[in-house]
């Protein structure tokens, strides 16, 4: 008898501690501030998806890593666009700072959730570049952001 109690209360005990160990540890990602530092979501030059959770896109002078928070293996492989969604509490702005609620998206591929957004230097932009698997530009973005009914 003993030993049934003993394996009733070794089991989940067993399974709790293998789930907390195999969460990933918590991200200490800020979201950029002032918000004018933020991605333009309204006004993208160029984007380049670099693999299933990186991308990077640029605003005229201004470069960007964006980093989602899981996999996204569609991401701008149909259709020649992708979509921000920023949060709903930057009332008005279009701008992508790596808040949360804030989204990417493409033809086929649902809202992946952002985990990050960095500002990068010209020179870092072009080298994260040189391994894209697909690229984009400006006239494959919305000129506007998409009416809300």
């Amino acid at each position: 008898m003993k030993r049934r109690v003993l394996s009733i209360w070794f089991a989940p005990t067993c399974l709790m501690l293998a789930t907390a160990q195999a969460a990933p540890p918590p991200q200490n990602n800020k979201p950029l501030r002032p918000i004018s530092k933020c991605l333009d979501a309204a006004n993208i030059n160029e984007w380049h998806i670099i693999n299933d959770t990186t991308l990077t896109a640029r605003n005229g002078p201004r470069y960007y890593v964006v980093k989602t928070a899981h996999k996204c293996q569609y991401l701008g492989k149909y259709g020649a666009s992708i979509n921000f969604r920023p949060s709903h509490g930057k009332m008005g702005s279009w701008r992508i700072c790596g808040d949360i609620g804030e989204t990417v998206s493409s033809r086929n591929q649902p809202p992946c959730a952002i985990q990050s957004v960095k500002r990068v230097d010209k020179k870092r932009f072009e080298a994260i570049n040189r391994h894209a698997e697909r690229n984009g530009n400006g006239a494959g973005q919305p000129t506007l952001p998409p009416r809300r009914h």
